[in-house]
């Protein structure tokens, strides 16, 4: 983690509210994390642009009880920044 902070402090965002870390991959691409197991109801949290996806063939209206949600772009994400249409899947790991 030292290295990606190096490399590019852009790359990891802190969200004081939530009190988790976000990742961010790239072209809409990121993984997120709490500062501590069971601080809000979600512990990790997989997001992937949605556009690739639904070019290669996804169906938005598949996803209902994948576990992956469609969630539309915003300006401005709980202070994290902009983000394109995404997939999320959502991991509660203290439960």
């Amino acid at each position: 983690m030292r290295r990606l902070l190096k490399a590019n402090s852009e790359m990891i965002k802190y969200h004081e509210d939530q009190k988790h870390f976000g990742l961010k991959l790239g072209d809409g691409n990121e993984v997120q994390w709490t500062e501590k197991l069971g601080l809000n109801d979600a512990d990790m949290i997989f997001v992937l642009k949605a556009e690739p996806l639904v070019k290669a063939g996804l169906d938005l209206n598949k996803l209902e009880g994948s576990g992956w949600v469609f969630k539309e772009a915003s300006s401005d994400d709980m202070g994290m920044g902009a983000n394109p249409d995404q997939i999320v899947k959502i991991y509660d790991i203290k439960k």
